[in-house]
Order: structure tokens, then sequence, then C-alpha cells
């Protein structure tokens, strides 16, 4: 009696097999094939099981919602057996954070051949215009990928993210979760003390950024903020349009054609050298050639401090440096804070925390700290940093441990590496 054959299962070895070859067949510029975890991803979305994917930034997560959709058009037009026929009219719905990440994903994905539409008021007026009915075009399935931006911020551990869960329906033990490394090895974190105050016109802590060779994202509470800091570069120049190529600004209220103009300034021009931003670039802009991020102020989370400085060294073949300038009033704190808990019958140290003055010609060495400077850093990151953010309804704080916010924090970029 001949045995009964196996359903067929994307999940198992013959369906990520499938996966694989028309990945290698479609998408030619992936020349070393897809990666373990994305075969998992796909392998379990096309398999309809709801999957939560968690990785870094530059990981290729855009990957996840629209290569299902290449497979399944791909076994339209060329059926294999034992595969179920998919739908003949295939449409992935996207929900992003923000408006310009909808936008850039649109680009990214265009890239490989599908017709991809960011849902914004301005694409939808535009195409008004133009006697377009986007909504009907999407019902219809006119469209392989539709992004829709709910404008708001990530998702931190916790309640926030089980929230999310329950409004999704997602109950534990019914979904598949892919847990990959967040580490940046090549990321070195640094802290300086500001030398000046943020309400002026002149910024001088970071006059290093602007010198040729750095590809630097600078990251600014206010766009108000971010406005003066591009003024204090824009008047260093010779008059002339160039200037404020080299430097831009970009923010979630700047028009989509500047801020792609900005992106494409950035990556393929040597003279654009920083984007003078806020928080909302930290989250998904796919730039690889940023090789510092400096948070001009010390962040008012403790997720956003990790997330921004994860925009430098997404290819892992450069260093890369994320840097905070910690305004001197909090670094008052933190010197108080430590004498205060110190048991060192050592005397207080007399100068400053993070002391050398930016050197414009070269990416500054803060001077190395002391025994006990590290000791009253660790207990700021163990008790003091993280009452601070649980007053600000951070439930970030309370989760991720300090050793993860210490992490590879240099004080000499050189020699000496600090880590909890």
């Amino acid at each position: 009696m001949a045995a009964t054959p196996t359903p067929f299962s994307w999940t198992l070895l013959e369906g990520r097999t499938v996966i694989r070859e028309i990945i290698e067949a479609r998408i030619l510029q992936w020349t070393t094939g897809p990666r373990p975890a994305q075969l998992e991803c796909w392998s379990h979305t096309l398999a309809g099981i709801p999957t939560i994917l968690i990785a870094l930034t530059g990981w290729g997560k855009t990957t996840a919602f629209f290569v299902p959709i290449l497979i399944l058009q791909h076994l339209l037009t060329y059926p294999k057996p034992r595969i179920p026929q998919p739908p003949p009219h295939l449409v992935a719905l996207v929900v992003t954070p923000l408006i310009e990440l909808s936008n850039a994903h649109c680009l990214e994905i265009a890239t490989f051949g599908l017709k991809a539409i960011s849902l914004t008021a301005e694409s939808l007026a535009a195409a008004s215009k133009d006697g377009q009915n986007l909504l009907k075009e999407i019902s219809e399935c006119q469209w392989d990928v539709a992004l829709l931006s709910a404008e708001s911020a990530t998702i931190s551990p916790g309640p926030e993210f089980n929230s999310l869960c329950d409004c999704l329906g997602l109950k534990t033990g019914k979904y598949h979760t892919i847990r990959e490394s967040s580490k940046r090895p090549n990321v070195q974190m640094i802290f300086k003390q500001l030398t000046h105050r943020l309400g002026g016109y002149q910024f001088p802590d970071i006059a290093w950024v602007f010198r040729h060779g750095v590809k630097a994202v600078v990251y600014c509470h206010t766009i108000d903020l971010g406005f003066r800091v591009g003024c204090y570069r824009w008047n260093l120049y010779p008059e002339g349009f160039c200037r404020l190529d080299n430097v831009r600004l970009w923010t979630s209220v700047t028009l989509s054609t500047y801020n792609n103009r900005t992106l494409d300034l950035f990556k393929s021009e040597e003279d654009t050298s920083v984007i003078i931003t806020s928080i909302a670039f930290g989250m998904g802009m796919n730039l690889r050639n940023i090789t510092d991020s400096i948070n001009l102020g010390i962040p008012t989370t403790y997720a956003g401090l990790i997330q921004q400085n994860g925009c430098a060294g997404r290819n892992r073949d450069i260093d890369a440096r994320g840097w905070t300038y910690v305004e001197s009033a909090i670094c008052a704190m933190i010197a108080e804070d430590g004498d205060e808990r110190s048991t060192d019958p050592l005397p207080p140290i007399p100068v400053p925390l993070v002391f050398t003055a930016p050197n414009v010609e070269t990416i500054p060495s803060p001077a190395p700290l002391t025994k006990k400077v590290c000791a009253n850093f660790s207990a700021w990151l163990e008790c003091f940093a993280v009452e601070i953010w649980n007053t600000k309804d951070d439930p970030y704080a309370s989760i991720l441990p300090f050793p993860a916010f210490w992490h590879r924090i240099s004080q000499d970029q050189s020699s000496t590496t600090f880590t909890s």
C-alpha cells in the first residue's frame, strides 16, 4: 500500500528550497542569496502564520512584506506541482510609523519590479488631480504593495508591545517570533560634555562634523534647533546654492520631494556631508554610508538614544561612531549624584566629566576616564538615569538594563574602551 504523500508546507525543507530557488532567479542583485532568518520569515508568512520579526536597523526588514508577493507572483506565471495555486490578484498592505519611511520603502520596493504606492494626503491629492482614485485602485488590486503611515513612534517592549498584539488578535502561542541580534560591533558610543548652550547660533563643539570625509546625521530636539545648526554651517560657506546641498535639513514637515533629494545627495555626492534632522529620521531611514550619528543634547528617552545612534554603521565594513553631546547641567547632576553615592576616599575629580575641545581637523578623542568617574557613570546609569526616564513614562527605561546603554562607551578611541 502506497504511503500517503506529505502535504506541501512552506515551513519545511521543500518549501524553503522553493523560496530560495525563486529568489535567486528573481533577485539577481542578491549574489549571496537570502539569509536564514529571512527564509524563516517568508516561509511562515506564506504559510499564513502570524509572524513578528525583531531585527536591527539596516537588517532588511522591508523584504519581510514584499518578497512573499514576488514569490506568489512567480508561481502564478510558473506554477509548480504540489504547491497550491496562489490567488490571482495579490496585494500587500503595510503600515509604517512615518510618512517619510513609507515613501522610502515605496522607492526601494519599486527597484524590485513591484508596483508600490505610499498613501499620503500628498499622493492622494496628486492622484485626484489626475483623475485617479487610489483607494479604488488598491481595492481592485491594481497595486502590488500599498503603504500607509500611522505617524506614530516605535513600540517599546512591555505593555505597549502587549497592547499592540492584543489589538491585532495575536495571542501568546499563536504567532511566530523571529528575534535577531541588534548588536552593532562596528559602532562605538561616545559621550561628550557640551561646552556651549543650545539656545544660540554657534555650535563649535560639532564643528568637526562638517569637515571633508565625514558623513554624519545630527539629531536635534526641535526643528528650531536644527535650523540654527544649519545656519551655523551655511554662514561659514561662501555665498552660493551649493552650501544648501552640502548641509541638508530633513524633518517630517519638509516636502517629500525635498527629503528624497536629501537622501539621494547624501548617498551619491561626497560634498553632501551632513543631514540635520529630528528624531523621525531615526525610524528606519536606510543610508548605509553614515559614519557618525550625533545627538545634540541627550535624547529624551532611553530607546531614542539607541535608535538614533543605530543609524550609523549600517555598512558593517566601516567603523562608525554614535556621539551624544550632553548638556553641562546634566553632567553637573551626574557628578553631584555620583559623589553622593561614592565610598571612594579619593577627593573629587577637579575637572569636568568629559573634556577636550573639538578639533575641526580630526575627529576628537575624549580624555580617558578614571576608575572613579567610570563608577560614577555606572551608578548614574543604573539608577539616576532610569529614574529620570521613568518619569517620562518610558517603559523601555525599566526594561532595558543599563549595561546595554553603557556598552562600548569609549573615552579614548585609540586605546581604552570601558564596557560594563
